[in-house]
C-alpha cells in the first residue's frame, strides 16, 4: 500500500519554530491554545482536552460544543508534549502534539473522532498525522464497534442480562480492526526515520505481536526492530520489544522469577531476593486501572493473612510522579515498589497481556502460577490452591 506523507514547506517550518521560540524564551510555560471547528446537529456533544501523566491520562479542561465550536486555552511547558482530545462517550482519544505558545486546530464530524484532523506546529505532528490517515478507514470502524462493545459491558455491569455471542463476535471485530490499523501503520513507518516518536509506535506495534499473535504480522515488525541501532535496541524500551516480539523467551511456570532494582516511596532499594525462605505475590498495577484499584483491600487482607509466609510486593508501572500521588491516595501497607521502568521493566519479561496481573513465586524463587484481571476473592483463590494453610 503507497503512503502520502503529510509535507511541510521550509518557510512554514520556520515560521512555526520562530514563533514558539519567541513565546516561550523568557519563561518555562506559555499558553496552547486549541480550537475545534466540527460538523455537529447537536450543541451538547461535550469535550475533553487530556494531559499525559505517564500511565494515567487526566481532564485538564473541558468543553462544551457551540455552533460546532469549542476552544481550549491552558498554559503548559515550553516543550513539545502529547495531549489527547476526545469526549465523554467515547472510547478513544485523538493525540495531537504541542507545547506552550502553539496554536492548534481541529476540524471533523463531531460524532467520529477518527475523522478528527488536527494541525499543530509541532514536528512530532506530521507522523502523528501520517498514522492517522492511513488507517483512517479501518478506526472509523473500528469506533462505531467500540461503541456497542461498550454498551454491552454497561449492561452486563448493572446485572443486565446480555447476548454474550454478540460481545465476542464484537470483541473479535476488534481485534482485527487493530491489527488492520497496525499493518497500515507499519507502512508508515518503513518510510519514516527513527525518532522517539517512531520507537513509541512500535512498541504499541510489538507489544500487539504478543497479545494478538495470530492476527498480527510479527515478521515485519521485527523487520522493523532490526532497524533500531545496538544502543535503541539495549535500552529499557527496545528490551520491552525484544520481550514481545520473542515471547518464547518470557518467563515460565517452573522457571526461576528474573530480579530487579526496585525502589519503596522512602527512597530504599530493594530486591525480591531478600524474601528468600517466604513466598512471594508480585502484584502488577497502575493508578489509571480500576480493577487494580478495586483489589487493594483484598491485598491488604492476604498480607495479613499470611503475614511471616507471604509477602505482597505490588509493583507499580506508573511514571515516578503519579505513582508517588497514588501512594497517596491509596492505603498500601505492604511492600509498594517501583522500578523506574513502567512496561519496560520486570513487567515485560512475563507474557502478560494487560494489569492487574500477578505472580506467585515459591520461597525459592520459583514461579509457581500467573493470573490475569481481579474479581472479588480470585486473590484469596489463588493463595489457597498453592499456599498450604
Amino acid at each position: 500500500m503507497a503512503v502520502l506523507l503529510p509535507m511541510f514547506s521550509a518557510e512554514a517550518k520556520l515560521a512555526q519554530t520562530d514563533n514558539c521560540t519567541a513565546v516561550c524564551d523568557s519563561a518555562s510555560s506559555a499558553m496552547l491554545t486549541v480550537r475545534g471547528s466540527l460538523t455537529s446537529s447537536s450543541d451538547t456533544i461535550v469535550v475533553w482536552l487530556l494531559t499525559d501523566e505517564g500511565s494515567l491520562m487526566r481532564v485538564a479542561a473541558t468543553d462544551t460544543l457551540n455552533a460546532g465550536q469549542f476552544a481550549f486555552s491552558l498554559n503548559v511547558p515550553c516543550e513539545v508534549r502529547k495531549y489527547s482530545i476526545t469526549t465523554p462517550d467515547k472510547h478513544v482519544d485523538v493525540d495531537f502534539y504541542a507545547s506552550g505558545g502553539m496554536e492548534v486546530s481541529v476540524r471533523g464530524r463531531a460524532d467520529c473522532l477518527a475523522t478528527w484532523k488536527v494541525e499543530s506546529p509541532a514536528p512530532e505532528q506530521r507522523l502523528e498525522n501520517a498514522l492517522r490517515e492511513t488507517a483512517e478507514s479501518y478506526e472509523i470502524q473500528r469506533e462505531t464497534v467500540l461503541t456497542d462493545y461498550y454498551r454491552l459491558g454497561d449492561k452486563l455491569k448493572n446485572g443486565e442480562n446480555i447476548d454474550r455471542e454478540q460481545m465476542k463476535m464484537l470483541k473479535a471485530q476488534l481485534d482485527t480492526l487493530k491489527a488492520q490499523t497496525f499493518s497500515c501503520e507499519m507502512g508508515v513507518l518503513e518510510q519514516w526515520p527513527i525518532n522517539e516518536q517512531w520507537l513509541e509506535k512500535l512498541s504499541s506495534i510489538a507489544a500487539y505481536c504478543e497479545i494478538l499473535p495470530t492476527l498480527m504480522d510479527r515478521p515485519r515488525a521485527i523487520n522493523l526492530y532490526n532497524r533500531l541501532s545496538d544502543e535503541q535496541k539495549a535500552s529499557d524500551q527496545g528490551q520491552r520489544m525484544l520481550w514481545a516480539l520473542y515471547p518464547e523467551n518470557k518467563v515460565k511456570e517452573g522457571m526461576k522469577s528474573p530480579d530487579g532494582n526496585f525502589i519503596s516511596p522512602d527512597g530504599k532499594q530493594h530486591k525480591l531476593a531478600e524474601f528468600r525462605g517466604k513466598y512471594v505475590l508480585v502484584d502488577f498495577w497502575f493508578n489509571g486501572c480500576l480493577p487494580c484499584r478495586r483489589s487493594i483491600p483484598e491485598l491488604g487482607e492476604v498480607s495479613k493473612q499470611y503475614k511471616g509466609r507471604l509477602e505482597v510486593v505490588s509493583l507499580s508501572l506508573d511514571a515516578m510522579k503519579v505513582w508517588v500521588d497514588a501512594t497517596d491516595e491509596h492505603p498500601i501497607t505492604w511492600n509498594n515498589w517501583n522500578d523506574k521502568k513502567g512496561r519496560n521493566g520486570l513487567y515485560a519479561k512475563y507474557p502478560t497481556q494487560g494489569v492487574p496481573f500477578y505472580v506467585l513465586l515459591s520461597p525459592d524463587g520459583t514461579v509457581i502460577t500467573m493470573q490475569a484481571g481481579y474479581a472479588e476473592g480470585v486473590i484469596k483463590e489463588l493463595l489457597k490452591k498453592h499456599i498450604a494453610d
